[in-house]
């Protein structure tokens, strides 16, 4: 079955049962990040020419390169939906909008419960020309469709919804992970880079990528948290990691593994089992290059940073 048939299975299906809404599904795309990458990035100084290789999701790492104007971009998923939503959705509605209008069309098509099929059919159907053509005969078909289907079923749900999987992260919590909401001159920053921009998209494993003296910067996300390694301690993960390695340029870094509630502000401790559970102590984590960000609550995240 092919992408587009696979999509519409997927709306055809929640339309006739909403409960279905909730449960999981590998097309569905997450649409907004649930990492500090606002804290990682801002702080980046690099030739904005550099090649960058990343995780693609729901296209948030890319956006906020695009707020530090990093044009030349590589996007890898194992999800081929990321691609369309990313370069097809995310980027045109970045296009579209002015700062204002934005996290409005955000919140109606991705996290309100506000039913208005014409306001919907608005805005997505004014995404088109924002597209490039092999995204907007895409989702061409997928708007026809799916609003032709609310037609005679009348859900109060949106498309948005049904293709992402993220919907119950609130704004509060989208802006601070994200430059390019937070502020007018960052979100038009982003416009202007986005107007310039080499971007691709390959699905596979980052994993898998082994390109001599390629990238500048090479940005893993949470990957590493559902692959499967054996025995796993630091000389254990350096190993993992040294096909991406070998595709650094000299100065390159590796962003390897964000982890979550890293420290724990409230009792003053780090945590012990910071990589898929497992028991590599404070101390060994330690001894490695570590960015320490704010989490949205009362802990600190971190990035693990490998280098050549």
């Amino acid at each position: 079955m092919d992408l587009l048939a696979e999509v519409k299975k997927l709306i055809l299906e929640i339309l006739q049962d909403k409960s279905k809404l909730n449960s999981f599904n590998a097309l569905q795309v997450y649409a907004f990040t649930n990492e500090n990458i606002a804290g990682y990035t801002k702080e980046l100084e690099m030739n904005p020419n550099s090649r960058v290789l990343t995780i693609c999701s729901g296209g948030d790492h890319l956006l906020n390169l695009g707020v530090k104007k990093f044009r030349n971009v590589n996007l890898i998923d194992i999800n081929p939906m990321a691609e369309y939503f990313t370069l097809g959705i995310k980027i045109p509605l970045v296009l579209a909008s002015s700062f204002d209008s934005f996290k409005k069309r955000l919140e109606f098509l991705f996290k309100t419960k506000n039913y208005d099929l014409d306001l919907e059919k608005k805005l997505l159907y004014g995404l088109l020309p924002f597209m490039n053509l092999r995204y907007k005969l895409f989702f061409k078909e997928v708007f026809d469709y799916y609003f032709g289907l609310q037609e005679k079923y009348h859900v109060p749900v949106k498309l948005m919804q049904i293709l992402t999987t993220d919907y119950y992260f609130n704004m509060d919590e989208i802006t601070f992970y994200n430059l390019y909401l937070q502020g007018e001159e960052n979100f038009n920053t982003l416009k202007d880079t986005l107007k310039h921009l080499y971007v691709s998209f390959r699905r596979g494993n980052i994993f898998d990528i082994n390109e001599k003296d390629t990238y500048e910067l090479i940005m893993c996300s949470n990957a590493l948290e559902y692959v499967y390694i054996p025995n796993l301690d630091m000389a254990r993960l350096k190993e993992f990691f040294a096909n991406l390695r070998n595709s650094l340029n000299d100065n390159g870094v590796i962003y390897a593994m964000y982890m979550y509630g890293f420290y724990d502000k409230a009792v003053n401790s780090y945590e012990n089992f910071p990589i898929k559970g497992t028991d590599v102590t404070s101390r060994e984590v330690l001894k490695e290059d570590l960015i320490l960000l704010d989490g949205f609550k009362n802990v600190k995240d971190a990035v693990l940073v490998l280098r050549k």
